[in-house]
């Protein structure tokens, strides 16, 4: 197989989503496996696809401050995210190249990223979903699977104004309503508190690991890949009926 990369880019919350699903449905069917990183434009909240968004969040808040609330097609748990303070990558690979056992799949795709912030210089571990830099969450992980076809999304904190996070996201304040997946509450770190890094710094170490012994070149979005993400983009990922619906 030969993999394409595409970016570091900067891009709005609602395309990044929406170009996950597209490319999700591509590989499922034939398409060759790809490794994407990309920050965000602008601030948003994202929920996992099982979540209940007033569990989760201040919803009132973000409204208030114009924060979107997008949710996800992958499981996991509520994230604030903001504009240079992280880097999110995605993996898509055919289903037959991770192991069938979830927690084993977990292992397999963020092994590379553990061992490019080691690589760093950080003392790093791997925790159910999370890396952790001692007792501190520095990145979570989520999957979605279809048939033929694996997407596995991560965060990596670059930066964190914990302030700002705790005004959209309500942490370890969650009430379960019962009515969904609440998130896992663990206290946040990043890797600025640990190294002098930045995004092109970063994303190149995860390539140098999550690359080894695999054929791969730099891609671009394609022009069909681009229209049916911003249709769904306008349709879905911008749509209260979608990103509110429990």
């Amino acid at each position: 197989m030969r993999w394409r990369l595409i970016g570091p880019e900067v891009i709005g919350p609602e395309l990044a989503l929406a170009l996950d699903e597209v490319v999700l449905g591509s590989v499922a069917s034939g398409a060759s496996p790809l490794i994407r990183f990309w920050t965000w434009e602008r601030r948003a909240v994202t929920l996992g696809s099982f979540q209940m968004a007033s569990d989760e969040i201040y919803l009132d808040r973000c409204r208030d401050d114009g924060v979107p609330v997008i949710r996800r097609i992958t499981g996991g748990g509520c994230m604030f995210h903001a504009p240079g303070k992280e880097l999110i990558y995605s993996v898509t690979l055919p289903s037959s190249e991770v192991p069938s056992s979830i927690p084993a799949s977990y292992a397999a795709l963020q092994t590379p990223v553990l061992q490019a912030v080691q690589d760093l210089g950080v003392k790093a571990s791997i925790i159910e979903n999370s890396i952790m830099i001692g007792p501190r969450k520095v990145s979570g992980s989520s999957q979605r699977r279809v048939k033929g076809a694996v997407l596995h999304h991560g965060t990596l904190l670059i930066d964190v104004d914990e302030e700002e996070m705790f005004r959209y996201i309500k942490g370890d304040k969650v009430v379960p309503s019962g009515k969904g997946t609440c998130s896992t509450y663990r206290p946040v770190t990043s890797l600025r508190e640990h190294i002098d890094i930045d995004v092109g710094r970063l994303s190149k170490a995860i390539v140098e690991r999550f690359m080894e012994g695999r054929e791969w070149e730099r891609s671009e979005w394609t022009e069909a890949e681009l229209d049916r993400a911003r249709e769904l983009a306008s349709k879905k990922y911008s749509s209260d009926e979608w990103n509110i619906k429990l």
